[in-house]
């Protein structure tokens, strides 16, 4: 009996000790499934700081970008209106200065009287007719707009082929400096073969056409005259080759090759089948021609 009561003893302590241990295992596995759910709730909320954190830096930042270019903006404007504004003042203040002038000179030259039927000492003007005034008004503000232009147009930038003469009468005779111009012949000397290039562009073509228009038309009808009739067959035939090279550059290229080896074939049967090297010449310089011996 004994033995018996001890081996259930035994079991039922076993027993608790197995109850005891899976309630244990139980208890732990729920605190630490807690543990980790708190955790992973605090990182998903410093997560959300950490991003809302960064889109709040960058809305400041695009902001104040905005900001500064919104004024730098306004500032920028507000400085080419008051420029404005304050050249239009001057030129509109000259303008009126010039009527005010142009019309007291016109009062003081028109016709000053005393009328001889009263003596009296007081000095009568009479102003001229409105449509002199006008006329005066017109021509005034025509030289003012017209000087106004001028001087606009020379201080702008410029492009001129050799304008050291051009400034020099420019200074000498109406006092006028110029101002950005742009020389021509400093892009000549650094590049000589710069009219060289073909195609030639446009630009350039225009420069040519400018610096020969002067010519017309006394000097070219002159030149015109000038030219032999035998060369004018020729003359129009370049011409015309030229004026074709824009349309059919091959055909055009093909042409002149075969004149330029005609012509070399032309020249070598016209030249003489015999020839004297530099030392033959000399000595045949100092011999006496047969003829002359009487043979």
């Amino acid at each position: 009996m004994s033995s018996t009561h001890l081996s259930v003893e035994v079991w039922t302590e076993a027993a608790w000790s197995v109850e005891l241990m899976g309630r244990y295992s139980c208890v732990s596995s729920a605190y630490s499934g807690q543990h980790s759910s708190t955790l992973s709730a605090a990182a998903e909320v410093i997560v959300v700081v950490v991003v809302v954190v960064v889109v709040v830096v960058v809305i400041v930042v695009i902001v104040v970008i905005v900001v500064v270019v919104v004024v730098v903006v306004v500032v920028v404007v507000v400085v080419v209106v008051v420029v404005v504004v304050v050249v239009v003042v001057v030129e509109v203040v000259v303008l009126v200065a010039a009527v005010v002038v142009v019309v007291i000179v016109a009062v003081i030259v028109a016709v000053v009287a005393v009328p001889q039927h009263k003596k009296q000492s007081a000095l009568w003007l009479t102003l001229p007719p409105p449509f002199v005034i006008i006329i005066i008004v017109i021509i005034t503000v025509t030289v003012f707009f017209t000087i106004s232009y001028k001087t606009r147009h020379l201080t702008d930038p410029q492009i001129m082929h050799g304008c050291s003469r051009a400034a020099a009468v420019l200074n000498h005779q109406h006092g006028i400096n110029l101002r950005n111009v742009f020389d021509t012949q400093k892009l000549l000397k650094e590049d000589r073969d710069i009219w060289m290039r073909r195609p030639i562009s446009e630009e350039m073509l225009n420069a040519l056409a400018g610096e020969v228009t002067p010519l017309f038309p006394h000097l070219y009808s002159r030149l015109l005259q000038a030219i032999r009739p035998e060369h004018k067959v020729w003359l129009d035939k370049m011409t015309q080759e030229e004026l074709v090279s824009g349309v059919k550059p091959v055909a055009v290229r093909s042409a002149r090759t075969r004149r330029v080896r005609q012509e070399q074939r032309e020249s070598a049967k016209q030249t003489p089948l015999l020839h004297l090297s530099s030392r033959q010449r000399l000595l045949l310089a100092d011999t006496m021609p047969l003829s002359r011996l009487g043979f």
